[in-house]
C-alpha cells in the first residue's frame, strides 16, 4: 500500500508534457498585459523624446516681412542708394531677402548691404558685401498690368551673424554700391506709396513715403518656425482665410481620429472589444 501511494505521489509532482509546468490562463494574461503595456509605454518614451529632438532642430523662422507689392525699382550705384527701417519680431535676426537686378554685370563691382540700430544714422550692426555678378540680370520678376503684386520674384539671399536681442529693434537696412558705376546700376524692388507701416524706405538718405520689397528671418528651431506659421499662412488673407482657426480645425479633427485609432487599437492589443 506505502508503495502505491508513494508512486501516485510521484505521478502527481512530475513534470507534464514537455517538462515545464503549466501557468494558469489568469496569470498567462496578466503577463502578457503587462508585457503590452511595458512596449506602449516604451513607446511613449521613444515618441516623446523623438518629438523633443525634432523640436529642437535649428531653423530658420520668419521674421518681419513688408507686403510684396512693387511697382518703382530703385536706383543703387556710385551716386545712389536705397534704405528702409523695420521692426524686427524676433530675437537671432540673421537673413534678409530682397528683389534685386543688374542692369549690366561685372566682375569687379559689389553691393554693400548694411544693418544699423535705430536708422540710417545709427551704429553699424552687420555689413554683407555680394558681387553684382551674381544678381538676375533686368527685371528682378513680373510685372501683372491688372496686379502690383510681383510676380515669380527672384529673390537675393543676405546671410551674416545673428544679431542678439533683435525682436522689437527698429533696424535699418541700406544698399550701396560705392564703387557701381552708373550704367551699370542694381535696381531695388520698392513700392510707393507705402504698404509697410512699421518702417520707412529711403532713398539717398532721404525718407519716402514708400517701402523697399523685403523678408527678413531669424535663428531659431522648429517650435519658432511653427510659431510663425499662423501669422505668414493668413497674410494678407481675407474672410475666413484670414482666421487662424480656419487652418488649425483639420488639425484638430486629425488628432481626434489618431487617438481613436490609437484607443482602438490599444483595446485589441488588450483583447478588449472597442466600446
Amino acid at each position: 500500500m506505502r508503495g502505491q501511494l508513494l508512486e501516485a505521489t510521484t505521478n502527481d509532482t512530475a513534470p507534464r508534457g514537455d517538462g515545464r509546468d503549466s501557468a494558469p490562463p489568469a496569470v498567462s494574461r496578466r503577463a502578457r498585459r503587462g508585457r503590452v503595456a511595458a512596449g506602449w509605454a516604451a513607446a511613449a518614451v521613444v515618441a516623446t523624446l523623438a518629438l523633443w529632438a525634432v523640436l529642437r532642430i535649428p531653423m530658420d523662422a520668419p521674421d518681419a516681412n513688408s507686403p510684396l507689392m512693387s511697382n518703382h525699382l530703385g536706383v543703387v550705384d556710385a551716386e545712389n542708394s536705397v534704405g528702409q527701417t523695420f521692426i524686427a519680431t524676433r530675437d537671432n535676426l540673421d537673413r534678409m531677402s530682397l528683389l534685386l537686378s543688374v542692369e549690366q554685370p561685372n566682375d569687379y563691382s559689389s553691393i554693400t548691404f548694411t544693418i544699423r540700430d535705430g536708422g540710417p544714422s545709427g551704429p553699424v550692426l552687420r555689413t554683407v558685401s555680394q558681387r553684382i555678378l551674381n544678381l538676375p540680370v533686368g527685371d528682378p520678376f513680373r510685372y501683372n498690368i491688372f496686379h502690383t503684386a510681383a510676380l515669380d520674384p527672384r529673390w537675393q539671399l543676405l546671410t551674416f551673424e545673428p544679431i542678439p536681442n533683435s525682436a522689437g529693434r527698429k533696424l535699418f537696412f541700406s544698399i550701396e554700391g560705392k564703387y557701381i558705376p552708373p550704367p551699370t546700376k542694381v535696381g531695388v524692388a520698392m513700392m510707393f506709396h507705402s504698404g509697410y507701416p512699421e518702417g520707412t524706405a529711403y532713398v539717398n538718405g532721404g525718407e519716402q513715403n514708400a517701402h523697399v520689397v523685403f523678408r527678413a528671418e531669424s535663428r531659431g528651431d522648429v517650435r519658432d518656425y511653427l510659431g510663425g506659421l499662423p501669422e505668414n499662412v493668413t497674410f494678407e488673407k481675407q474672410g475666413p482665410l484670414a482666421n487662424p482657426a480656419t487652418y488649425a480645425a483639420p488639425g484638430v479633427v486629425y488628432v481626434l481620429l489618431l487617438a481613436a485609432l490609437l484607443r482602438t487599437a490599444w483595446r485589441a492589443l488588450r483583447g478588449r472589444p472597442a466600446s
